[in-house]
């Protein structure tokens, strides 16, 4: 069974119960001890297992820092333009060069 992302023209593969899957770290800072989850079947699963999020530092142009945290709840949320969706700041600086 398949999940497809029209928009990005992604396929996502649901993985069998007879198999196992090992991701890379959803975090920045390094990871002590491996964790080892089971049951976990879809990708959506995973993320909200894991709960993925980035903090991000923003400077706008009169040099102040703009400190932002983003939550990653699919696949589709690492797009440039869901990030760009979901950030505050990122939302005011496209509309602000936008012509009026």
């Amino acid at each position: 069974m398949s999940d497809a992302n029209a928009q990005a023209g992604e396929t996502l593969n649901h993985i069998s119960a007879n198999r196992t899957l090992i991701a890379k770290k959803f975090t920045v800072g390094d990871v002590l001890k491996p964790e080892v989850v089971h049951g976990l079947q879809t990708v959506s699963q995973v993320f909200e297992h894991y709960r993925p999020a980035l903090e991000f530092r923003f400077e706008d142009a009169g040099g102040f820092t703009h400190l932002e945290e983003l939550k990653f709840k699919s696949v589709d949320d690492f797009s440039w333009s869901s990030i760009n969706r979901h950030s505050h700041f990122l939302t005011r600086q496209t509309a602000k060069r936008r012509p009026i």
